[in-house]
């Protein structure tokens, strides 16, 4: 969730400033700001053509995902995260 969140306020950060790389006090991480000048070299293509070219950056064995409980329990779960895959 961690990693989404990041993800999400990268973008829209990055939204609104207009498409472009916002200011270091705003965007102050530099893989944050990475993917900000990223995208913003891609600002005039289209979205679709922009998510397909930056898919080949994405690097999905990274994390294992899995959960705790059962969804449909009604006993709460106390945690769901990531868990990192084992070298």
């Amino acid at each position: 969730m961690e990693v989404f969140q990041g993800a999400f306020f990268t973008v829209k950060t990055f939204l609104d400033a207009d498409a472009t790389v916002p200011k270091p006090v705003i965007l102050y991480l530099s893989a944050d700001r990475y993917v900000a000048k990223l995208l913003e070299e891609r600002r005039k293509f289209a979205v679709v053509d922009v998510i397909d070219a930056l898919e080949r950056f994405a690097q999905p064995g990274l994390l294992e995902s899995g959960s705790a409980g059962d969804p449909y329990s009604e006993t709460p779960t106390s945690a769901v995260a990531p868990i990192a895959r084992r070298t």
